[in-house]
């Protein structure tokens, strides 16, 4: 017979939540929004995300993290598109899965569990940064063949998830 599990090990360490913090705040300072703006809307919607996965029960706690996505939508929409914005916003959105990934109603070791989604992530941060370090101008042909493989990308995840809880459709018999 098992008891109330311990809440000690659950998820949401503090320390995904200050690296995700951090994170944000210096991608605000460097967005270029008047006085401190761009830090306090990055970490009031960081808060703000914290809150509401600690205390909402159920469905709602998925949403959580919707507060966290508008405030780094901000601070990108207000971002100049410099080498050191870019690296800094695709490091927050893999703060923000880190986050994510450490939720507080779930087993400890959130981090762990989503190494490799995560990392699969990194890749792709790492892959653009090194393009815009490498590429010396952009040119339309650039925007064309990256547009298309953002498409193409999406399509192969959509196509992936479809085959994925569609099952193998084969039932087991006695």
């Amino acid at each position: 017979m098992s008891g109330p599990a311990d809440p000690a090990r659950f998820g949401g360490s503090g320390l995904t939540l200050a690296a995700f913090g951090a994170i944000v705040a210096v991608f605000g300072l460097v967005v270029g929004l008047p006085y401190l703006l761009g830090p306090v809307v990055g970490l009031a919607g960081v808060v703000a995300s914290w809150a509401w996965r600690r205390r909402r029960a159920g469905a709602g706690r998925e949403l959580g993290v919707l507060p966290a996505i508008v405030a780094l939508g901000v601070l990108a929409l207000a971002a100049p598109a410099v080498p050191a914005t870019e690296l800094l916003g695709g490091l927050s959105a893999l703060a923000l899965l880190l986050w994510a990934a450490d939720d507080p109603a779930r087993p400890a070791g959130g981090g762990r569990r989503a190494v490799g989604e995560i990392a699969t992530c990194g890749l792709a941060v790492a892959v653009a940064w090194t393009l815009v370090l490498t590429v010396p101008r952009r040119t339309g042909a650039i925007d064309l063949a990256g547009a298309l493989l953002a498409a193409l990308l999406l399509i192969v995840a959509w196509l992936l998830t479809r085959e994925a809880s569609r099952g193998t459709g084969a039932g087991a018999s006695a």
